[in-house]
This record gives structure tokens, sequence and C-alpha cells, in this order.
């Protein structure tokens, strides 16, 4: 029988809360993620484009700066985000867990993302971005 006193069902109601906070930070990951890529193929493509004109000008010294710069804010603000909600999400891991304990309920399994594997596509993507400018 399942105990329905007030301080399991705020138990309760403070792990649903948890759980909706931990999805919510693995969603907005996913979708930085899916910006912050989106924006640095665009920046390499967008110069790759330009180069691969007939009558294309090279770019400008004062161009390629600004370009590097925008790659770069882009990548670092994005790498901050990343770790931020990472962190968040390890917080809201350690009180579910901790919520689990209390209620007696096995834990939830979730699965462990990899931060290295977005802050490395970024990077590679940033890298692309720098060659392109570059480059071309």
């Amino acid at each position: 029988m399942i105990d329905a006193t007030p301080d399991r069902r705020h138990l309760e109601f403070a792990r649903e809360a948890v759980v909706k906070e931990l999805f919510y930070r693995r969603d907005r990951v996913a979708t930085l993620f899916s910006w912050t890529s989106n924006l640095l193929i665009a920046i390499t493509g967008f110069v790759v484009v330009l180069a691969s004109r007939t009558d294309a000008t090279p770019l400008s010294w004062w161009h390629r700066l600004l370009l590097d710069l925008a790659v770069a804010a882009i990548t670092l603000s994005s790498i901050d985000w990343f770790g931020r909600h990472f962190a968040f999400e390890k917080v809201a891991e350690q009180a579910l867990a901790e919520l689990d304990r209390q209620l007696g309920v096995p834990p939830l399994q979730i699965q462990r993302r990899q931060i290295a594997g977005y802050r490395a596509i970024i990077i590679l993507l940033a890298l692309a971005a720098g060659t392109a400018i570059y480059f071309f």
C-alpha cells in the first residue's frame, strides 16, 4: 500500500518538478547545440559561396577580423552555456537521487551525456569556419 501522507505527496511533487527541470535542461542543451552549429555552418558556407563566385573580390582583413570575432564569440558563449546547463543538470540529478532515496523508489535511470562531445563538435565547426575565413 502506498503511503499518502502529506510529506510523501510533497516529496513526490518535488521529484516531479526535478524530473521536469532535468529534461528541460537537456532540451535547452540540444537547442543551444542546434543553433550554434547552424550559425557556424552558415558562416562557413557564406565564406565559401562568396569565394566561389567568379567576380568575387577577396575578403579584406577587416571583414576577416569581424567574422573571426563573430565565430569566437559564438563558440565561447555556447561552450560557457553548455557548462552552465550541465552544472544545473548535475545538481538536478543529485536532487533526484536524494528524492528517490527518501521515497524508497528505484532511481530513475538517465543516460549521462558527454560534455566533451558537444564542445568538441562546436570547436571543430569553429575551426572549419576560421579556416574558411582565412583560406578562401
